[in-house]
């Protein structure tokens, strides 16, 4: 049903709205993309986008879908490309992941940000005024752009025409009466608007949207006996580092994550430290058969820091190996 869905959406992008693919691939296939994730939230909402391509074990820990990982893999390594990058110069990988992927997740970003009413009057308004005329990417913007008041830059000039990054942290909270005094740093090269919202025991009871912005900024949260803070609770922004977008309101260690230990390699939770292990067999002459575990935090979507460790025990030197 996602792949019929994607090539009927080929009607309008490229079929109608005839954008030039080869130069402007994002247009076709990144817009067709967001709205093949928006059907498949709509119509599977309990399937994680693009969780049919993987074992539904690897995805049990996170709230990151398939797409959102993929282009964490390759942006964490700053191998990614801009969207807006000629068909012939991308790498065969990032022709998927720039121009499907990130496009339509970028979108989807706008979509939350202005709301689901002014993103369709948008979009059926860009349909309406270029239908049968091949439109560029700067007709695009204009339609987009008129439909808010609010500065866009980050969407064009951030995400979709260039590989800059987005990044953002909570870095203090205080506790000021019925308020919440929380310190949000930009790490990243991208001042877009994110949600910031208050949480009890990992349900939101409120989301404030914060104006892009450089540096630091401290805001305002009501507190309603929230246990945490947490920027981008749903996973709508393509925030690149998520392990300091959650803060907690009260203990020692606020910023503190929970060590996860499994067999099984997870998709990344932010919110955990995670740790994987697998028992290994090994054997050499001088210690005969060796017994240990190998212990691994590298996994999907990628770490600044990764290691890979594998202590096995001689049983005839009696050594560690």
């Amino acid at each position: 049903d996602e792949v019929i869905t994607h090539e009927v959406g080929h009607n309008w992008f490229y079929g109608i709205l005839a954008s030039n693919e080869r130069d402007h691939a994002w247009l076709d296939e990144g817009l067709n993309s967001f709205y093949e994730y928006r059907y498949m939230d709509q119509f599977y909402p309990k399937q994680k986008p693009g969780e049919q391509m993987l074992p539904p074990f690897l995805m049990k820990k996170t709230d990151l879908n398939l797409y959102q990982a993929a282009y964490l893999y390759n942006a964490r390594r700053q191998e990614d490309q801009a969207p807006d990058t000629h068909s012939d110069d991308f790498t065969m990988l990032n022709y998927g992941l720039s121009s499907y992927t990130k496009p339509a997740l970028a979108l989807a970003h706008l979509e939350s940000y202005i709301g689901r009413e002014s993103f369709d009057k948008a979009m059926k308004q860009y349909y309406r005024e270029f239908a049968f005329r091949h439109p560029y990417p700067e007709d695009f913007r204009q339609v987009i752009e008129a439909h808010t008041d609010k500065p866009l830059d980050w969407l064009f000039d951030g995400y979709l025409f260039s590989s800059k990054k987005l990044d953002y942290s909570i870095s203090k909270i205080e506790s000021l009466g019925n308020d919440l005094l929380v310190t949000l740093k930009n790490k990243g090269d991208i001042n877009a608007p994110i949600p910031v919202a208050t949480v009890s025991d990992s349900v939101v009871i409120t989301t404030k949207w914060i104006l892009g912005f450089e540096g630091e900024k401290t805001i305002t949260l009501p507190n309603q006996n929230a246990t945490s803070v947490v920027i981008d609770p749903y996973f709508k922004t393509l925030d690149i580092d998520r392990k300091d977008n959650k803060i907690n309101t009260s203990g020692i260690f606020k910023e503190g994550r929970p060590l996860d230990i499994s067999i099984v390699p997870q998709i990344e939770n932010p919110y955990l430290k995670q740790l994987f292990f697998l028992p290994v067999l090994g054997y050499n002459e001088y210690d005969k058969l060796m017994l240990g575990s190998t212990f691994y935090n590298r996994f999907i979507p990628g770490k600044n820091f990764e290691y890979f460790v594998t202590p096995l025990f001689g049983l005839r030197s009696k050594e560690l190996v």
